[in-house]
């Protein structure tokens, strides 16, 4: 049966790990791959509990379903927010605060719900994954929309806001493929966040 796992102070739990990323040169479709894996949902290290919210909804995790999906991992941060209770009875609900590495739950997974911060929608694209960026709309200087527009032009991800991350999700199950991104080009990722933001390099997660 489906059931909801709550982890804590995971991050003592875990050894650190990287997995090793594809050489992906197809394009990136959800739809190809929501049997081989599962969701994962990541905030990294900061709090977005309207992203939670959703993405631990009982309607997301019946629409997940729908697309084939049996599982969702959800990383919530520091946030106050947790997946509901009946969103179990769809799917297996996995959720813990933070790891050392989320490389493991990344590289399994088959789609990647993601905040809009630069590292960790690097290491999605990287590791070849359909990615939604979900931007937090509540900000006031919103670069993250910039740069998840800009990256969406190219074709390499989806974004949304949080009121619309079951419209895009479920938009992305009958849409065309991403395109892959092309791995070990950091100097391309830094160079548009430099142009958005005036940041260093794509190292803010």
């Amino acid at each position: 049966g489906k059931h909801i796992q709550l982890e804590n102070n995971s991050l003592s739990n875990l050894e650190s790990k990287r997995a090793e990323r594809p050489d992906t040169v197809h394009p990136v479709s959800m739809s190809d791959h929501t049997r081989a894996g599962h969701i994962f949902v990541t905030v990294g290290s900061t709090e977005f509990d309207a992203l939670i919210e959703v993405a631990g909804s009982v309607r997301f995790a019946e629409l997940a379903a729908n697309q084939g999906f049996t599982k969702i991992v959800i990383q919530y941060g520091r946030g106050s927010a947790r997946p509901h209770p009946d969103a179990s009875k769809h799917l297996d609900v996995h959720a813990y605060d933070y790891k050392p590495s989320l490389a493991e739950d990344m590289s399994t997974a088959a789609l990647v719900l993601s905040h809009a911060g630069a590292g960790t929608c690097l290491e999605a694209l990287e590791a070849g994954k359909p990615l939604l960026v979900v931007v937090n709309d509540f900000l006031a200087d919103n670069h993250q929309l910039e740069l998840a527009s800009k990256f969406n032009q190219e074709g390499y991800l989806e974004y949304t806001t949080p009121a619309k991350i079951c419209e895009r999700f479920v938009a992305m199950g009958a849409g065309k493929a991403l395109k892959p991104y092309e791995t070990g080009n950091p100097e391309l990722f830094a160079s548009w966040l430099n142009d958005l933001t005036g940041a260093s390099g794509p190292g803010a997660r």
